[in-house]
This record gives C-alpha cells, structure tokens and sequence, in this order.
C-alpha cells in the first residue's frame, strides 16, 4: 500500500512537471504506458524496491496516476 501510494504521488508530481514545462503539450493526451513513458515511468519507481516485478507494478501505477491528473490538468480552463 505504502509503495503504492509513493508511485501515485510521483505520477501526480511528473503530470504537473511535465505540464508546468511544455503547458502546449496539454492539448495531447498523456502518452500510453509503453515504449519510452513506460521506461520513464519505471525510472521514477527504480529506487522504491529490488523486485523488478513490483518495479513493475509500480511503473503502471505512475503512468496511471499521471495519465489521471493530466485529465484533471487538461479540463482546466484556458488548459488548452
């Protein structure tokens, strides 16, 4: 529970990153887990455990949560 609750958190963090940077790419949805996003997301979970399979876990959870925010952050007036 509690690494997944880091994992949504830095989902959260990395959607907001992202959307604080390039505000232009809010006009996108946010990319699938797969491919680079899901290297990148696998990135952020990398230090939480030694099981690459719960890395794994975890990996999803991120790019879910960010996904989730970044719909939150794009129906935002004048997101896009």
């Amino acid at each position: 529970m509690w690494l997944g609750g880091m994992a949504a958190t830095r989902g959260i963090a990395w959607a907001e990153s992202v959307a604080k940077r390039h505000s232009g790419l809010l006009r996108r949805p946010w990319p699938q887990h797969e491919g680079r996003a899901a290297e990148l997301a696998r990135a952020k979970v990398d230090d939480l455990c030694e099981d690459p399979h719960v890395v794994d876990r975890l990996a999803v959870e991120v790019s879910k949560q960010a996904a989730r925010r970044w719909r939150q952050l794009q129906a935002r007036p004048g997101a896009r």
